[in-house]
């Protein structure tokens, strides 16, 4: 009698599946001209019209005299919300600029947080916790 359910039946043939193809995604999403990171940069150049800067300086955009970093995440439905690694750039820029997408790849929220106003070197924005980061949000000028 064959297995249904557990590691070895139809079901866990199904999840491995969606997992392989989860891996595939992210790994596409990795590439730089057609990656998630990329994507962000190209939308906050298009939004503050400032020219990006070249990748040696450590920050990605100058605006009004303030160095920005652009961080683009999309939401992920076991956690419930996105996480921005900050950690090779905290302390030296001035602001971070954080994308979060939907499961479409479309820009849900976007935040602009002062380099000071967060003490960890990773952010994670819940849609349980977002009410603390609205102060934070992106109006379009």
């Amino acid at each position: 009698m064959p297995y249904k359910t557990g590691s070895w039946g139809i079901q866990a043939r199904e999840r491995n599946r969606k997992r392989l193809k989860y891996f595939r995604d992210k790994k596409r999403l990795s590439n730089h001209k057609e990656g998630l990171g990329f994507n962000g940069e190209m939308e906050a150049q298009k939004i503050l019209k400032e020219d990006k800067l070249p990748n040696h300086t450590g920050y990605d955009f100058q605006y009004k005299g303030k160095s920005i970093d652009v961080k683009t995440d999309i939401f992920y439905k076991r956690r419930y919300g996105w996480q921005f690694d900050c950690s090779r750039q905290k302390g030296k820029v001035d602001y971070f600029m954080l994308i979060a997408k939907n499961t479409n790849n479309k820009t849900q929220y976007i935040f602009v947080i002062p380099d000071k106003d967060f003490a960890t070197k990773t952010i994670y924005i819940s849609l349980k916790n977002i009410y603390k980061y609205m102060k934070y949000m992106w109006k379009a000028r």
